[in-house]
């Protein structure tokens, strides 16, 4: 998200369509309420960069790192960066009940393969697989 230049946003329906290059330089868009980005734009004031320093430039890599492991710290938590893209995912797809397929399209994943394997952490209950048999 620190690449994001502020020519890569667009605002449409009460949203904001934002360009980003993905893995393996795929591009795909990335959709936030218009609200959230008026307010990131308030807090960053950027001009060129939608998240940018005070004196202009783009937000380094290691501090935005430094800085959510820090705030997770300060509520006990181990997070990172990923950690974020992992719990919307898990809340989509697991809590929300999104399809496999629409937070594969979410996170931009070309196969639901990929968001399977990363994402549902299933398990066999053999109390609860043997419950029927035992009727």
């Amino acid at each position: 998200m620190i690449n994001i230049r502020l020519s890569h946003c667009r605002a449409v329906n009460g949203y904001v369509k934002i360009r980003i290059m993905g893995k393996g330089k795929k591009e795909r868009d990335v959709v936030i309420l218009l609200s959230l980005y008026d307010d990131i734009q308030n807090v960053y004031n950027g001009k060129t960069w939608l998240f940018e320093t005070k004196s202009g430039g783009q937000l380094d890599r290691k501090n935005v790192h430094k800085q959510i492991r820090r705030a997770g710290e300060r509520i006990g938590l181990s997070v990172h960066p990923h950690t974020l893209r992992h719990t919307r995912a898990t809340d989509v797809c697991i809590r929300k009940g999104w399809s496999l397929k629409a937070t594969a399209n979410l996170l931009g994943h070309s196969t639901t393969g990929i968001t399977a394997d990363m994402y549902l952490h299933d398990s066999v209950d053999f109390n609860q697989l043997f419950e029927q048999d035992l009727i």
